[in-house]
């Protein structure tokens, strides 16, 4: 199976025993791309063009949440699928001026509010004054 890509490429699909296909990620283009997509059986000729979208990539989240009684801030960042990246990942918040926090310095916590929620928590940034 072959469906549009960025700038005019095709990604090419193989549909397995189950009659799926998976495209990774890392291979769909940053945006929606409406365009025609073709089934190609084995031995046969491609089916007439049909209208698809690809649809676009996710991307990794930052989420911040801060204690109202302390004013400090939770930072997690996330990966596409929602999964949590390890300690040690570097993350840049918007800043003064628009000159990123390069917050790079993580604490793994196990609890956070009395629940047993993975999250990191931000121990020193170097901050835009």
């Amino acid at each position: 199976m072959k469906i549009p890509g960025e700038n005019g490429t095709t990604i090419v699909v193989t549909i397995g025993k189950d009659g799926f296909g998976t495209v990774p990620n890392d291979k769909l283009p940053k945006q929606d791309v409406p365009g025609k997509g073709t089934v190609t059986e084995p031995g046969a000729r491609p089916s007439q063009p049909v209208d698809v979208t690809t649809p676009a990539r996710k991307k990794p989240t930052v989420e911040l949440n801060q204690d109202p009684e302390t004013g400090d801030v939770t930072v997690t960042p996330k990966k596409p699928d929602g999964a949590t990246y390890p300690s040690g990942t570097k993350v840049e918040i918007p800043g003064k001026n628009g000159k990123p926090n390069h917050c790079n310095n993580w604490r793994k916590m196990e609890k956070v509010n009395s629940t047993e929620i993975k999250t990191y928590q931000m121990e020193k940034c170097n901050r835009n004054r």
